[in-house]
């Protein structure tokens, strides 16, 4: 589906708050979980050299889709990130969005960030929060869990990040609606 509802817009427009910071050509960017290519399109149309891995078999048609000057700038890689094997293990900027909910193997998938980011690199990671929160709709989309402030601060510790910032983007919309619905 196309249809990308309010949660995916607070998390884009935050993504894009935060990388204006950053000057993100000739930088090399995975995006693990990239979907239909919107973001890393967009970080292509701002230099970046982006590997484009999901599980998805969308990921090529949406390749496809893209304008063609930016084709060119994004390596799609139709994987599962735990078994792929890398052939750059130098990227400056790693993005995980809505993803990490999902891996059982927490560790190991953070080990395999750690491996893969450069020194001073940024990780961008998105994941849903509070388990007070769990529903039926954790259950459909294959969420293993959610994330409180401590777990959240025991995946940065694991990734041995020197600073982190936590944002809750959406709040209390996302909420309110969540009930409305």
């Amino acid at each position: 589906s196309s249809y990308k509802g309010p949660r995916y817009w607070f998390r884009y427009l935050e993504t894009l708050n935060f990388l204006k910071k950053y000057d993100l050509k000739g930088k090399k960017v995975l995006e693990i979980g990239a979907g239909t290519l919107h973001l890393s399109e967009y970080l292509a149309s701002k230099g970046a050299s982006v590997t484009a891995l999901d599980m998805s078999e969308e990921l090529k048609q949406s390749h496809k889709g893209l304008p063609v000057t930016l084709r060119d700038s994004i390596t799609c890689i139709e994987a599962d990130f735990l078994k792929h094997d890398f052939k750059s293990k130098n990227f400056d900027v790693i993005i995980a969005m809505e993803v990490l909910e999902h891996v059982e193997e927490e560790e190991l998938f953070l080990e395999k960030v750690k491996k893969l980011l450069k020194d001073k690199g940024v990780i961008i990671i998105s994941v849903p929060a509070h388990m007070s929160m769990w529903s039926k709709d954790d259950e459909a989309v294959g969420h293993i869990r959610r994330y409180e402030r401590e777990d959240f601060k025991r995946v940065a510790d694991n990734l041995n990040v020197k600073s982190y910032q936590l944002l809750s983007y959406g709040w209390p919309w996302i909420n309110i609606t969540r009930y409305l619905r």
